[in-house]
């Protein structure tokens, strides 16, 4: 087997739903990336190496479709809650999410925007951004910025993500602590992970999702 793909990898996890549909999203993700080692004829490292390099483009296109699935249902279209990709916004609904900000060499203030994956509306109103990355590590310091932006607008912020490197309530590593204090919430598929109020299992969010929007 040659070097692994984000398509074979969404491939994989489609054909894991079908066989296995009782599994929930983080039971079919590890599924995969176990069965896809199994193929692996390489050593363990160059699977890690091509799982990493591949993983990350399938993993945020399999959860932004399956928050996307969730709010197609009726009961939150009925409600007026429209999620939209960065690349579906109006020109308009794009500028909602910019900030102003000095550009230093033009010696003049430009908007910048964090270009988030979905963007949650009800009505014409956006009220939640979600951003969907496997990992945080390049993530956290930059959402430090945007989760001011962001709580200024008054828009709630929410991550997915497969990061498991979050070290424990009583002895968070340092995305686990920036995590706490900038995200609404962090959804982890990644059994292993040591919960709290903020971070939570990703098949937690439908429900969430339901209390923001629909009582």
């Amino acid at each position: 087997m040659g070097k692994i793909t984000a398509q074979e990898i969404v491939d994989s996890f489609i054909a894991v739903k079908r066989t296995n549909p009782d599994f929930d999203f983080a039971k079919r993700w590890h599924a995969v990336k176990t069965e896809l080692k199994n193929k692996q004829s390489d050593n363990s490292t160059d699977f890690e190496q091509s799982w990493k390099s591949a993983s990350g483009k399938a993993f945020e296109k399999l959860t932004i479709d399956q928050v996307l699935a969730i709010l197609a249902k009726p009961e939150f279209k009925d409600q007026g809650i429209v999620a939209k990709r960065w690349s579906d916004l109006t020109p308009a609904e794009k500028k909602t999410m910019e900030a102003q900000a000095f550009r230093k060499c033009s010696n003049k203030y430009v908007p910048i925007s964090n270009e988030p994956d979905i963007t949650i509306f009800k009505g014409a109103a956006p009220k939640v951004i979600l951003s969907c990355k496997s990992s945080l590590r390049d993530r956290v310091s930059i959402d430090l910025y945007w989760a001011g932006v962001y709580q200024q607008k008054n828009l709630k912020f929410i991550v997915v993500s497969a990061e498991s490197k979050l070290g424990t309530h009583e002895k968070p590593n340092t995305h686990r602590k920036i995590a706490e204090c900038v995200y609404e919430k962090l959804y982890i598929v990644n059994g292993n992970t040591d919960y709290c109020d903020i971070i939570r299992p990703f098949t937690d969010i439908e429900t969430d999702l339901k209390n923001w929007f629909l009582k």
